[in-house]
């Protein structure tokens, strides 16, 4: 089925389907079928059909319309939360210059010619 997405409307699986993943799939694009297709597969390996309506139910709840969302929907559901990922930080903030913008040009271009300099730096 992920090989054909387009012709799986056409199979007695398809009619099994609940209202909701029919739904889902029929408001999918070619690529979007074939994604959600391939983690429907991995959903009811790893769980049961229930879980994975539940799953798809929650993530149209949410606001999920790509395949992307219906999975971080079930993971959430089956393990609790969403993977962290690991990211690396330096030890120590880098040490940023002063920054004083030179706004002048600006303001002659809206016709401000009375500025004081002072006026333009951040402080």
């Amino acid at each position: 089925m992920v090989k054909r997405p387009t012709d799986l409307k056409y199979t007695s699986f398809f009619n099994k389907l609940a209202t909701t993943l029919k739904t889902f799939l029929e408001s999918c694009d070619y690529e979007c079928k074939k994604k959600t297709l391939m983690i429907f597969t991995d959903m009811t390996m790893d769980s049961n059909m229930d879980n994975v309506i539940i799953a798809f139910e929650e993530g149209i709840k949410c606001g999920a319309r790509e395949a992307n969302g219906i999975w971080r929907t079930y993971l959430r559901l089956n393990s609790g939360s969403l993977p962290e990922v690991d990211i690396s930080l330096p030890n120590t903030v880098p040490k940023l210059d002063k920054y004083f913008p030179n706004i002048t040009q600006y303001d002659q271009l809206i016709g401000k010619t009375n500025y004081k300099k002072s006026s333009n730096k951040i402080k």
